[in-house]
C-alpha cells in the first residue's frame, strides 16, 4: 500500500499480509474509512494462499489492524451505515459461480446480508465497481456475462432494477455519480462512456473511441477518464459544464461571444450561462468581460482563467451561473 505526500511528493510503503503474516497480492480497491482507517480489498481469490481479502490499514500507527476474510475476487466496494457492501467475482472460489454482493459488518468481519448478480457465466465474470448513489442506493457493474447495470437498495439488501446498456460489450470497468444525479459508465473493451439515469434507465453517449477506459473521476465540472491502452488520461466536460468565454455556448471562443454577451448587457438578450460569459471570472458581467475577449481574440490578450478551452465549473462562489439544462 502506498502514501503518497501530494506536497513533497515522498512516497511511503507498508506490506499488506494476512493474519499470518504472508503477502496479499492482486490488491484493487480503496476505502478511506469514517473512522480514519483505509479498507484495502484484493482480487486475487486465494491465488496467493489467503483468503483474508479485505484488511484494515490504520495509517497513524502504520499497522493493519483487522483481517476478514472474503472466498473470492473483490475490485471495488465502499461503506454504508457501519458495514461494507462489497460486490464478489467467483464467490466461495468457484470460477463458475455468479458474483454477489455481500454486506459485511465492520466491526465483526461478519456476513449479515448478500444479493446474487446474475449473469450469464461463460466467460467468467466478475464485478468491477460499485457507486454510491447518495439516497441509499448504489449501482453495479460486471465485467463479463452482462451488458446491464444493477441497482441495490442498500438499506433492505435488495436487487431493485436492472438497466441495460444497450451494447453487445460485455466489459463495463467502472461507474461514476455525476453532478445531476445521472452515472456514468465505461466499457473497457468497448471503449465508450455512456450515462445512465437511475431513475428512468435512459441512455446518452458521452464518448467512443477511448482506449481501454478502466477507472473515471469527477472534478471541477470535468471527466477523467484513465485509458490503459494509452497509458494517458483524457479529459471531458461534465453535463453541466461551460466553457470561460463562451457566452452563446456552443463549445467555442470567438467573435460572436462578446457580441453575445454585448447583446444581453444593452439590448436585452437572452443569456443561458452567466458564469461562462463572465470572461475574467470577476463575478460581474460588465463591459470588461467582452473586452477581455476581444483582446484575447485579437491582441493576444490573457487567455480566459479555468475553465477553458475544456468545459468545467466555476472554481469561485459568486452570484452568476447557468440555467440547468445548458
Amino acid at each position: 500500500l502506498y502514501q503518497i505526500d501530494l506536497a513533497t511528493a515522498e512516497v511511503l510503503s507498508f506490506p499488506m499480509t494476512d493474519s499470518s503474516g504472508f503477502a496479499v497480492t492482486f490488491l484493487s480497491g480503496l476505502v478511506a474509512s469514517s473512522t480514519g482507517s483505509v479498507i484495502v480489498g484484493s482480487n486475487g481469490g486465494n491465488f496467493d494462499g489467503s483468503d483474508e481479502n479485505i484488511l484494515v490499514f490504520d495509517p497513524i500507527s502504520e499497522a493493519i489492524t483487522q483481517w476478514v476474510t472474503v472466498e473470492g475476487s473483490i475490485t471495488r466496494f465502499m461503506e454504508y451505515d457501519g458495514e461494507w457492501v462489497v460486490p464478489v467475482g467467483y464467490p466461495g472460489n468457484d470460477f463458475t459461480a455468479a458474483p454477489v454482493v455481500s454486506w459485511i459488518d465492520a466491526a465483526t468481519g461478519t456476513v449479515t446480508g448478500s444479493v446474487n448478480i446474475a449473469v450469464d457465466t461463460a466467460d467468467f465474470p466478475g464485478p468491477s465497481d460499485i457507486t454510491d448513489l447518495g439516497n441509499g442506493t448504489a449501482l453495479v457493474t460486471v465485467y463479463g456475462g452482462s451488458a446491464e447495470v444493477f441497482l441495490l437498495d442498500l438499506a433492505k439488501r435488495t436487487l431493485i432494477e436492472t438497466w441495460p446498456l444497450e451494447s453487445t460489450d460485455f466489459s463495463q470497468s467502472a461507474a461514476l455519480l455525476l453532478d445531476d444525479g445521472r452515472v456514468l459508465v465505461s466499457d473497457l473493451l468497448g471503449g465508450w462512456m455512456k450515462i445512465l439515469d437511475p431513475q428512468n434507465g435512459a441512455l446518452e453517449t458521452l464518448a467512443t473511441g477511448l482506449s481501454l477506459p478502466v477507472d473515471l473521476c469527477l472534478k471541477s465540472g470535468r471527466i477523467f477518464a484513465t485509458e490503459q491502452g494509452l497509458e494517458q488520461v483524457a479529459v471531458f466536460s461534465a453535463p453541466g459544464s461551460f466553457v470561460r468565454g463562451d457566452a452563446n455556448m456552443d463549445q467555442t471562443v470567438d467573435v460572436s461571444d462578446p457580441i453575445k454577451l454585448l447583446n444581453y448587457l444593452f439590448l436585452g438578450g437572452d443569456l443561458t450561462c452567466e458564469d461562462a460569459g463572465d470572461a475574467n471570472d470577476d463575478g460581474v458581467l460588465d463591459l470588461a468581460d467582452a473586452v477581455n475577449v476581444l483582446e484575447f481574440l485579437f491582441a493576444a490578450g490573457s487567455v480566459p482563467t479555468f475553465p477553458f478551452p475544456v468545459g468545467g465549473s466555476d472554481l469561485l462562489e459568486d452570484d452568476l451561473d447557468c440555467l440547468p439544462g445548458t
